[in-house]
């Protein structure tokens, strides 16, 4: 069983409708739309760092900040990811 909350119901319906792929740190319905729909699931620091890999953004101590922020109250993120994010920045990953 996923135990998928109402909310999470919709989006993997929104999926499916608009034949798009998932960014979500939650793990249940990760798992739900990819085990049941093969719908691809990106944490989202691997969105980041494929923005960094497109140059869409220049990382800068500012959003290093932001991420620490961000990086405290979220879910820890898959370690292939963490290691690209410093190979990237040049920095370490601030972990929870």
């Amino acid at each position: 069983s996923y135990d998928l909350s109402p909310v999470d119901k919709e989006i993997a319906a929104a999926l499916l409708t608009l034949e798009a792929e998932l960014c979500t740190g939650d793990t249940n319905l990760a798992n739900f739309v990819s085990d049941e729909f093969e719908i691809a699931c990106h944490s989202p620091l691997a969105i980041l760092n494929r923005w960094l890999e497109l140059k869409l953004i220049v990382w800068s101590e500012a959003l290093h900040c932001v991420l620490t922020e961000w990086a405290a109250k979220e879910k820890p993120q898959p370690r292939r990811e963490t290691k690209r994010y410093e190979t990237l920045t040049g920095q370490k990953y601030p972990e929870p």
